[in-house]
Formats: structure tokens, sequence, C-alpha cells
């Protein structure tokens, strides 16, 4: 699996966590669920393939971990 099906099977992944539809993050990101959906569904690439030649080149690997508090702003932050 590359850099970018990885990157979307977390982003999935992550959604399901939170327990959010991706139509509520379509709407936090000011895009239509369609669009959202064509993202992580794989019709468009959320990396470019400058960037992936970049990482492969430095042997490099794309990691998604959770903000600390301090890095989120605080509409962001999750439900305690």
């Amino acid at each position: 699996m590359d850099a970018d099906a990885r990157l979307k099977q977390q982003l999935r992944e992550e959604l399901v966590r939170r327990g959010m539809r991706q139509k509520e993050l379509a709407s936090q990101l000011g895009m239509s669920p369609a669009a959202l959906n064509n993202v992580l569904a794989g019709e468009r690439g959320l990396l470019t393939a400058n960037a992936k030649r970049v990482l492969d080149a430095l042997r490099l690997e794309l990691v998604v971990q959770p903000k600390t508090a301090g890095e989120l702003p605080a509409s962001q932050m999750p439900p305690s």
C-alpha cells in the first residue's frame, strides 16, 4: 500500500474512531460530502506525485497522529 492509500485509510479509520460522519467533516472543511468521499475513496489523491517521490527518495513515510491539545484551535478541541 502506498503512502496515499495508507493516509486515506488512516483518515477513514479516524472518522470511525470519532464516530464522525463524512458529511460532518465535509461541512467543517467547507466542501461537499461528494468531494470528500472522492478524496477518501481514492478518486482524488491527497499527496502529489512529487511529494510521493520526495518521500520515496528520502526513504521517509508520512505518519498521521493526533495533535496535542496545545496544537489545536479551541474550536477543534475534542469533547472531554
